[in-house]
């Protein structure tokens, strides 16, 4: 039988290849930046936008199949943080699964754009980045949320 604890180290390793992913594509030293920008030979380092579709995808299932099992698990009635837990959990995950949609989307659009077949014109990229950004804010606080309830439980055993 899984615990709320089993479901948050579940999610952590979600999140850690969601992050990976996030920070790939929004380059996030100057370094990287530089390396995407400048087209010099051995240093120009482009992004593989459908590879980070394919796997945001897959995360995003996954992150469906582990908020089902949060959403079916049985826990003790007496444990009012593990309900609580469960509670926010759910919002966060549902929170983090469009996240994760929205920076799918995202890449989609750049994969198609990169191999000219389209993609999102510069009014919708930015629309798309200011709506992932939205959901990115609102998926971080119900995480800080989520890991206050976590170490409530942690000191609740």
């Amino acid at each position: 039988m899984e615990t709320p604890s089993d479901f948050a180290v579940a999610a952590a390793t979600i999140l850690q290849g969601y992050a990976i992913i996030h920070d790939d594509v929004f380059a996030s030293s100057a370094w990287r930046r530089f390396r995407r920008v400048v087209p010099i030979p051995g240093l120009f380092e482009a992004v593989n936008y459908g590879t980070h579709s394919v796997n945001l995808n897959r995360l995003r299932s996954e992150l469906v199949q582990l908020r089902a099992r949060a959403g079916s698990a049985v826990i003790n009635p007496d444990s009012v943080n593990a309900s609580t837990f469960l509670e926010c959990f759910a919002r966060y995950t549902h929170a983090l699964t469009h996240t994760i949609g929205r920076l799918e989307e995202l890449c989609d659009g750049l994969a198609d754009a990169s191999e000219n077949r389209g993609g999102h014109t510069w009014q919708e990229y930015q629309s798309h980045v200011t709506e992932y950004e939205r959901l990115r804010g609102v998926q971080l606080r119900l995480g800080i949320e989520l890991n206050g309830l976590n170490a409530s439980m942690r000191d609740e055993a």
